[in-house]
């Protein structure tokens, strides 16, 4: 049973939820005690490792601050990385790059400017992404390079190229 490219993609935008992130607390969490096992809450200005698929609502509700000046830096460099490496080369992407990106822009719904940043990060990628797959370079060489949704692109296209090439020059 196969599945299509919007399932696959759900399923590892589903897992990387699983992910997490840096997050420091704004307030006093109270301690929990469930009969005799007590777990202590976090502080305020403690440094905690949240789940990707959390950190948003506590956020939103001001609960924590997490840490995205480390994304805006990795976006910058990734950008200048792949554009020294040309047009035959891609960089490697944290595999949990487009999940940060995603919580970047729920977060910090203001900055356009990071998002005109990725996008055109995305570009270059998706060009690189298109040329290794008509290439026919083998996924193999690829995996530690790009990212899981990359990799799902990477083989639909390589695919669907494969798919056209034997139609188009069948004997029948």
């Amino acid at each position: 049973m196969s599945t299509t490219l919007k399932e696959s993609l759900f399923m590892v935008k589903t897992l990387g939820a699983l992910n997490s992130i840096k997050a420091e607390f704004t307030k006093d969490r109270p301690d929990f005690k469930f009969d005799y096992i007590k777990i202590n809450g976090p502080k305020k200005g403690e440094i905690l490792d949240i789940g990707l698929w959390l950190a948003p609502m506590l956020a939103e509700k001001g609960l924590i601050r997490v840490g995205l000046e480390d994304f805006e830096a990795e976006v910058f460099n990734a950008i200048n990385k792949e554009k020294i490496l040309g047009q035959h080369q891609l960089g490697p992407l944290p595999q949990d790059f487009y999940q940060k990106f995603n919580l970047y822009i729920r977060l910090k719904k203001d900055d356009q400017r990071i998002k005109i940043h990725v996008y055109d990060l995305i570009k270059i990628r998706i060009s690189k992404i298109i040329q290794m797959a008509f290439q026919g370079v083998e996924i193999d060489k690829l995996e530690t390079l790009l990212t899981p949704e990359e990799i799902i692109l990477f083989e639909k296209i390589k695919n669907d190229l494969e798919a056209w090439y034997s139609s188009v020059f069948s004997d029948g």
